[in-house]
This record gives C-alpha cells, structure tokens and sequence, in this order.
C-alpha cells in the first residue's frame, strides 16, 4: 500500500512538474525547433489537434477553453491547466502565447458602432479593412484601447496558463489608413508596451509582428519577433514568379540577425517562410524552400521556424487568380496551416558554443552559413552557386540521404548532416530495470534514487525531477 501511494505520489509530482515548465526548458530543447502561429499541422490527420499542437515548442492560441469578456478571460480555468498539463506532458518544452488583439483580428460587428474605441474615418464611421481579412480596426492611439490592450495581457498573465502574449502588425509603418499622425501611432505603441512592462513580471514574454523589419525602438520591451515572411515584401523589386527576391532574403536575414543580438532576454525568435502556393507543399521546389528557412534558422539564431501555406495574398501580389491555388481556400483554412515536413524530425540535439558561433561563414564564403550542433551540423546556402561541403566527420544528409565527409549543397538551399551513431554519445535508457519496457518500475527506481549520482539520465550530474520526466516520456 505504501508503495501504491508512493507512486501516486510520483506521478502528481511530474503532472506538477508539466504544468510548471518554464523558458528554461524551453532554451535547453533539440533542434530543428518549430513553432505554429494561428494554423495547425494539415498533413497529419490521423492526429488529434492537441497532438499536432504539441508537435511545436512555441503555440499561440492553442485552445484552452477560455474567452476574454473585456475584463478578465472566462472558463473553467482549472480544466485549462489539465488541458496545458497534457500538452506538457507529451512536449515539456513547449511554450504557450496569447494573441492580445489591440488593432486588427476582430470580425465587423464584434463591437456596438458606438464603442469609443473603434477607428473612424473623416466622416466618424468605423472603418473595416476588406483588403486585409475584412477586419473592424481599433484606433491604438486612444486611451481606451491602449488600457484594453493592457487588460487583456494582465488578465492571461494572472492565469498562469501563459508564457507570453502576441502581438500583431508591430512595426514602424503606418497602419491607421493616415487618419491619425504616425508619430501618434509610435507613441501609442510605446505607452503600450510601457504599460504592459509595468503590470506583468519580468519574465513574461511579448513576441510581436514585424513582418521582416527590424524594431529598434521597442528592443528593450519585446523578447522576440515573428518575422512573417512573403515573397516580394521588402520593396526591392516584386517578382513575377512567386519567388523570394534576393532583396526579400538579404532583409529577412538582417533582420534574424539583428533580432538576436538587440532584442530583451530570452529571445525567441520565430521564423516564417512560406510555400509558392500554385504547388504542393511537398513539391520538390516547396520542400527546397522549407529547408533554406529551416536551415536559416538553425545557423543564424536559437529560434523556431514554420514554412506555412501563405496562400493568403499571394494571387494579389503575382497577379494570378485564386483558382491557381493547390489547395483552395475554405472556410476556417488560414494562412498559417502547415505541412510536417520529415526534416524536421532530424535529431541535431543542442547548438554548440555560444552566441558567437551564430552566423558563422563556412570558409568565409559570403552567403554560406554552417553551425555545428551535438549530433551533426546545419548548412545554408545564399551563396549564388552550389557550393562543396567538406566536414570533419563522416555524416549523412538528411534530405539527401548520401553519407560521407564531402557533400554538395545547391544555391538557395539547406541541409542537415548528422554524425553517425558510433560518434554520439550513447545517452542512458530509461529502462532502468533492463526487463524491456519502460514503465512505472522505473519511475520508483528514479524517484528512489533522487539527489544522487546514478541513473543520471540527462547527464547533469545527479538524479532530480528532470530525470523523472524522461522516464516519464519513454513510457511504453
């Protein structure tokens, strides 16, 4: 009987420890690292939307079954920490954001016309952007709003359920269709994210929008930037064949970098590429793509990265009709719903050395990054020509499949090449026991054994809870 409830005890005691993760987890995940911005995972219907969710280590507005009133955010809040407990427990370095709508993402009639916050035209009526989404816009440069934007965060953040808030369209551009002075709109940004500062603690997150800008005027509020990339936005020149535009990649890669370096601790950068949507996601053209952004990622910052449909404006930019689409638009589709893509699945483990070693140039060759991880290195290649890759151990690319120290890396692409098993360090089984399986056997052996030496089996030099949730994650 003891036992029993020992093991009881145990088992609430890594439930706790789930539904506590912090960014700390978070910083020390694997890589390829992928995050979900409002869409899901398409091609895996076989798994439940919680399952794809927790696919990502970083997901805003994942569902946990509460709404904001305009006071506070309403719902069983205990069944939405169950509900954040399970996530955890199938992804423990998971983080969890809000979207904080302080300007767009509302449906016409979503407010009384009289609501004092709503922009208004020279006439005084409220103004709906059709062209983008078909919106009712908040005037942000009101008291009102700005103390709604306030609420709102402060009302997520006594939850406990979120790492953070999102907050969308945070540039420097104009966004109020000129009918307030943009200097108005950039103080209105800043009082609030001020305000936010103000009310929430240190280590809550604010991610924001700023398409592929740098925003150095909100550096030292904002932790990360999801840089929502499209083809021909970076006003160098529009393509006519749905590709990005060397101008397009230069300023998003500025950016990234610029991002790691400049914005507040911890910084947690999301990037976004995104499909030529006349193609199949996994067209060899798409998956090309996919890499070069994921590969991007992974040797100029310790970000996360999604390469989503993007269908959205895509025919108004190229001038091709909304029939050319390879999947068509529907009712509830978004542009930010994504394919899983297999390269993803690649086991690099951790970066290597520190903030230096990001950006690295391999051989000084202009536009040719490499970054070397536990399990292997990742290459990205902006180089303008294929380019010979020579390693010092024998690894196998993953998109490639050919194994060797010499690979050849196309222009405009990426590749993962992982060690082979014989030069990684063979981690501990959480099979303590050794009967075959992993199971709650194992959970009492570890939770025995905690505060000393063996079985230590995340290499940190004694047994505590983290071991415990590995047992946990392995169980069969």
């Amino acid at each position: 009987m003891k036992k029993f409830f020992f093991i009881c005890f145990t088992f609430i005691f890594v439930l706790a420890f789930f539904s506590d993760a912090d960014v700390a987890d978070f910083i020390d995940r694997d890589f390829p690292s992928t995050y979900v911005a409002w869409g899901n995972i398409l091609n895996k219907p076989e798994l439940s939307s919680e399952m794809r969710w927790a696919m990502h280590d970083v997901v805003w507005n994942a569902d946990f079954g509460l709404r904001f009133n305009g006071i506070e955010w309403v719902g069983d809040v205990d069944a939405a920490h169950q509900r954040k407990a399970l996530f955890l427990s199938m992804n423990p370095d998971m983080l969890f954001l809000v979207d904080v709508r302080y300007f767009s993402g509302y449906p016409p009639g979503s407010f009384p016309e009289d609501n004092p916050m709503l922009l208004r035209d020279a006439e005084g009526v409220p103004v709906v952007d059709e062209l983008w989404g078909n919106e009712q816009l908040l005037d942000f440069t009101l008291p009102e709003t700005q103390q709604w934007a306030i609420t709102q965060t402060v009302a997520a953040w006594e939850t406990g359920l979120f790492d953070g808030i999102f907050l969308d369209n945070w540039n420097e551009d104009e966004r109020l269709n000129e009918l307030k002075p943009l200097s108005e709109e950039h103080k209105a940004r800043d009082l609030i994210l001020q305000g936010i500062r103000s009310k929430v603690g240190s280590d809550f997150l604010i991610i924001v929008n700023s398409g592929h800008k740098k925003i150095p005027r909100w550096a030292a509020y904002v932790n990360g930037l999801h840089i929502e990339t499209r083809p021909g936005y970076s006003n160098i020149g529009i393509p006519v064949d749905g590709n990005y535009t060397q101008g397009d990649l230069k300023e998003i890669q500025k950016t990234l970098i610029w991002a790691e370096a400049s914005l507040r601790a911890p910084v947690i950068n999301c990037l976004e590429g995104v499909t030529d949507a006349r193609e199949s996601p996994m067209s060899l053209k798409n998956q090309q793509r996919m890499r070069f952004f994921t590969t991007m990622s992974l040797t100029l910052s310790d970000g996360c990265v999604n390469f989503a449909l993007g269908f959205w404006m895509q025919p108004l930019i190229f001038g091709y009709d909304y029939d050319d689409l390879y999947i068509p638009l529907s009712d509830g589709m978004n542009p930010s719903d994504h394919y899983w893509y297999p390269f993803w699945d690649a086991d690099l483990g951790q970066p290597i050395g520190g903030n230096e070693v990001k950006g690295q140039l391999y051989r000084d060759t202009e536009g040719l990054f490499i970054r070397e991880f536990t399990n292997g290195w990742a290459v990205y290649n902006r180089s303008g020509e294929v380019q010979t890759i020579n390693l010092p151990a024998e690894t196998t690319g993953v998109a490639s499949g050919l194994r060797g120290t010499e690979h050849v890396l196309a222009d405009l692409d990426g590749e993962i090449y992982l060690k082979s098993e014989s030069q990684l360090e063979t981690s501990p089984t959480a099979d303590i026991n050794g009967d075959g399986v992993v199971n709650v056997l194992d959970l009492v052996l570890v939770a025995n054994a905690l505060g000393e030496e063996a079985p230590d089996l995340n290499g940190d030099g004694v047994v505590n809870i983290l071991d415990l949730v590995i047992v946990a994650n392995a169980f069969e």
